[in-house]
């Protein structure tokens, strides 16, 4: 139970992304040199030329060790800037720590400071970003190391740069390893982040999709079943319920609670009409209404419209101009109403992006084909706005307007 009482208040306060296992290695590093020097001064205290100074040195050594564990907690990151104060209390404890051994003979462990501040010169070079910063820390206490050895000792060159050689390596080390804890923290704090919000995004669309099931099979159905109905005798009352049939569907299909300036309720607001004139006509435009939400900051969710109104600069554009929607509307309801209402078949219209505009193929199921004079009205209204209007040999009319960009280079002088 202590244990994770414990882990739970390091996770809380150390939270990523703050090189936490950077942190947690170099205290560990800095504590198991503490330990050595405790365990290790009771052991060799009358091998020891100078035992009270030695044990003053060991008690800097700890003390210092010490705060800089503190201050590294109270931050709740490894604050490289403890190496002013690390690098330079080194330098003093290896040359008081050879001063103070004897200056003949074996050292062995009278000579503590030397593992301890090997230890540390890998904490250095956790520390640093770079090689060449973690080389130079080595560097000055190896330097350090040499010169009081030479000055305070009778040793021959050789064995004095060995263990210099410890204070080159253990920083390299300590900074190769660092950067790779470093690295892997923030691959790991990317990945679980990535991950949430995959999981939030799921379940997102996963309840969306429960709703609009639920609306679809439940209301949206009860709604039709009633516009059809006979019982429904009063005309305006049927045309309520088809308008609030037409905006449950939409509402289905978009998410969208609010939907004005919306091309899909104009096109819907098409077949509303020719419904009434008794013409049976079926409307889709699943890829046009998934284009259009792509360009509608509305249909993004309250949290992200913020973030995405500073990062998009293209979400304001309609998907079409002001004239091509009014000439693609007025010519799609012109063209189903040159089909005429027919009982043997419906119009099937389909509206798709397409080519940089808006492309609605105008079918009929049934033998009824509108003659050329019926659709040119038409045909001049989309030419008016840039667009075409084609009589297919099918029973079927195809109509196309051009996009804003589009619109615009036409429009230009």
């Amino acid at each position: 139970m202590s244990l994770r009482l414990l882990r739970l208040w390091w996770l809380h306060r150390v939270p990523p992304p703050h090189a936490r296992l950077v942190l947690l290695l170099g205290l560990a590093v800095r504590a198991s040199g503490i330990l050595m020097v405790a365990f290790t001064l009771p052991a060799i205290w009358g091998h020891m030329a100078h035992p009270w100074w030695s044990a003053l040195l060991a008690l800097a050594l700890a003390a210092e060790n010490a705060a800089v564990a503190v201050w590294w907690l109270a931050r709740r990151q490894p604050d490289p800037r403890v190496l002013w104060w690390d690098l330079p209390t080194g330098v003093a404890a290896i040359l008081i720590g050879i001063w103070l051994a004897p200056r003949h003979g074996a050292q062995g462990w009278s000579l503590f400071v030397y593992p301890n501040t090997v230890l540390l010169s890998f904490v250095s070079g956790l520390l640093c970003r770079d090689a060449l910063p973690a080389f130079a820390c080595g560097a000055l206490w190896a330097g350090a190391s040499i010169a009081a050895t030479l000055t305070f000792r009778d040793t021959a060159v050789g064995a004095t740069l060995q263990p210099a050689l410890a204070y080159l390596i253990n920083p390299l080390v300590g900074w190769r390893g660092g950067s790779m804890l470093r690295r892997n923290e923030e691959q790991l704090a990317a990945s679980v982040a990535a991950e949430v919000q995959q999981s939030a995004e799921l379940a997102a669309t996963t309840q969306k999709w429960r709703l609009a099931t639920a609306l679809h099979d439940g209301v949206l159905q009860t709604l039709e079943t009633l516009r059809r109905s006979p019982d429904i005798t009063d005309p305006a009352v049927r045309t309520e319920v088809a308008d609030r049939a037409t905006w449950l569907r939409r509402y289905i299909e978009t998410g969208r609670g609010v939907q004005v300036d919306d091309l899909g309720v104009d096109l819907d607001a098409v077949v509303t009409a020719a419904r009434q004139a008794g013409i049976a006509v079926e409307m889709n435009t699943a890829r046009l209404l998934e284009t259009e939400d792509v360009f509608d900051p509305s249909s993004a969710p309250a949290t992200d419209r913020a973030s995405t109104a500073a990062t998009t600069t293209t979400t304001t554009d309609p998907l079409l101009a002001a004239p091509q929607r009014e000439a693609i509307i007025e010519a799609l309801f012109q063209t189903i109403s040159a089909f005429g209402p027919h009982p043997d078949g419906m119009i099937m219209v389909r509206a798709v992006p397409d080519h940089g505009g808006v492309f609605v193929t105008v079918l009929s199921t049934g033998d009824t084909i509108p003659g050329a004079p019926d659709i040119a009205d038409a045909g001049t209204r989309l030419a008016s706005a840039g667009g075409w209007l084609r009589l297919a040999p099918v029973p079927c009319v195809e109509l196309w307007v051009p996009g804003p960009d589009q619109a615009a280079v036409r429009d230009s002088p």
